[in-house]
């Protein structure tokens, strides 16, 4: 009867059976031999693909089943377990046995360094095969040689075979046959937090590639990274509103006296953020709860300094761990500011201390501390909060140094990050020496006379 079914084609024709077109030559054809699936052929194609045609059926009705087996050509099968099984030998390396009725792998032989052209069945064995030549050795070493089962599986392990049960089944959902999956998809993609490309494989099943390509050819989606965003409270823009003419016209008339400081915190390693991408169709409009990600902080040390028109002050450390009330922040960096840099930059103390609004820098101590000093400063009254005008320290230079330093590996050592503009404080003040006058002070005509008060290289 299985005779009958199939006809031959003059050359240069693509091979059909009698029932239904092939798109594709087949490379192998193989009848089972068992009663159960005794009129069964089993048909493998170049695209990995295998088939089973009922011989005794015509037309439509022939194509009883068939599954995508290898990502390659299928260049040979055999029909195991009492034809309830069948094996499948492929250009993609790989052996694979499948449930004929579930079209699910049970077993995948791994380790061929080429592709494999054939397979068979072990005489008088329900479940054993070969696959080329690589497991050739182990299968006839312990069955047809009398080799010890243990020195058999050396000598397997030694031709890397992998044997691995598939412990649970993917879902098998082709994306291009099912609309809902597709909508379920695109749904997932255009979610406030995507998944990444990796899960959203996993959870379909497919490749990151098909998933991929879903995004950008048929969902036409472009990949763009969140941004950290300047986000203001009704608090915060109230206060600037309210104190931003009065602190603008004060800087205007002393800008050249003012010394604004600042602190920041550098991380030894930035958290997980590769993943924080998102999709959209036009990168103009694009609303802006995509454009933010939550902040993440690691092990970091912190990191104090300032600049004025007469040049820069010392980079002040303060060690992992410590807390920054007023008596550390008075003690720590204050004291050594006032008597150390103020005196090098302002010898006649005609200067202007301006700091932000934290904490420590607004409490009863150390405002009375300034007092008890004579020190002129901006009062917290009058500060405008998270201004980048107001703030270069904190929107312009660290920003920078951050910048330099995000392709620098960076160590953690007695409480002090080492790298470069890290531990050399006078790599740092050329770096922010250069970026103030051409950002601030209108340019580097200004710079040779900043540079004989720092003691700094023009050259940088």
């Amino acid at each position: 009867m299985g005779i009958q079914a199939v006809k031959s084609h003059a050359a240069g024709k693509k091979h059909q059976s009698a029932t239904k077109p092939m798109p594709l030559p087949p490379f192998v054809a193989k009848f089972s031999d068992e009663l159960l699936y005794g009129n069964m052929l089993g048909v493998a194609d170049e695209d990995g693909h295998v088939k089973l045609i009922d011989s005794r059926k015509t037309k439509n009705s022939s194509l009883v089943k068939e599954w995508s087996a290898h990502s390659n050509a299928v260049f040979d099968i055999a029909w195991v377990n009492n034809d309830t099984k069948m094996a499948t030998a492929s250009g993609d390396q790989t052996a694979r046995v499948w449930d004929i009725e579930k079209s699910e792998t049970t077993a995948i032989f791994r380790g061929h360094t080429c592709s494999l052209k054939s397979v068979a069945v072990q005489p008088n064995s329900s479940g054993n095969f070969l696959s080329s030549n690589l497991l050739i050795d182990f299968f006839i070493a312990y069955n047809s040689y009398g080799v010890s089962k243990s020195k058999a599986m050396e000598l397997a392990n030694h031709q890397k075979i992998a044997n691995d049960q598939i412990k649970k089944k993917r879902h098998v959902l082709p994306l291009k046959h099912s609309s809902t999956q597709i909508q379920k998809l695109k749904r997932l993609v255009l979610k406030d937090s995507c998944p990444s490309i990796s899960h959203l494989a996993r959870l379909f099943g497919v490749c990151r590639r098909t998933i991929n390509n879903y995004i950008k050819k048929r969902f036409k989606l472009h990949k763009s990274k969140k941004q950290k965003v300047h986000g203001l409270s009704p608090a915060a823009k109230e206060k600037r509103f309210q104190r931003s003419a009065r602190l603008s016209n004060f800087i205007k008339r002393n800008w050249r006296k003012i010394i604004t400081t600042d602190k920041k915190l550098f991380h030894i390693s930035n958290c997980n953020q590769e993943n924080d991408y998102y999709y959209s169709r036009d990168r103009k409009n694009i609303h802006k709860k995509f454009k933010t990600r939550p902040k993440s902080f690691s092990k970091a040390i912190m990191v104090w300094g300032g600049i004025c028109y007469n040049g820069t002050t010392k980079l002040k450390f303060v060690k992992h761990g410590v807390k920054i009330n007023a008596d550390c922040y008075i003690d720590n960096i204050l004291k050594p500011f006032f008597s150390e840099d103020c005196k090098r930059l302002y010898p006649k103390k005609d200067f202007i201390f301006q700091q932000d609004s934290a904490p420590s820098h607004t409490s009863k101590k150390t405002i009375s501390f300034l007092n008890n000093n004579r020190i002129k400063f901006i009062p917290p009254e009058m500060w405008t909060p998270f201004s980048p005008d107001n703030a270069p320290m904190d929107f312009c230079i660290w920003g920078y140094m951050l910048e330099k330093l995000k392709d620098r590996k960076l160590t953690y050592q007695g409480g002090h990050i080492f790298g470069k503009y890290v531990n050399s404080p006078n790599e740092l003040a050329k770096t922010v020496l250069g970026l103030m006058i051409c950002s601030l002070f209108g340019g580097k005509q200004f710079l040779h006379k900043a540079l004989p008060v720092t003691g700094l290289d023009a050259n940088f």
